[in-house]
């Protein structure tokens, strides 16, 4: 398995994610998702990191928004540049029907 997506997902929230990532554009058997639920968004991470069996952990929001190629793009990277880890933060934040879309990412080698 390539890739494990990992969600954190809050008390008395919707994972909206989830939707989306179960439907990316990646053949399925290779990425699993998933979800853990509690009070403490670092303990869920590292709870969900324990269970995962991809390679490439990924963590994402349970409020966050994903294109359909997310992991196709994350592949390509991982495949271009030997790195070992790498941080993606967004910049450009816009707000469209009360949703967060990001306009552009900076994804830094490490």
């Amino acid at each position: 398995m390539k890739f494990s997506i990992i969600i954190p997902l809050a008390p008395e929230r919707n994972c909206e994610v989830k939707k989306s990532a179960e439907n990316l554009d990646f053949d399925r058997k290779e990425y699993e998702i998933i979800i853990k639920a509690g009070k403490n968004p670092s303990l869920n991470r590292n709870l969900g990191a324990k269970e995962a069996k991809g390679k490439i952990l990924f963590f994402l929001d349970d409020d966050a928004f994903i294109k359909n190629d997310l992991l196709k793009k994350a592949e390509e990277f991982f495949d271009k540049y030997n790195v070992n880890i790498v941080g993606v933060f967004c910049k450009n934040i816009r707000i469209c029907n009360g949703r967060f879309f990001w306009n552009s990412l900076n994804v830094k080698q490490v």
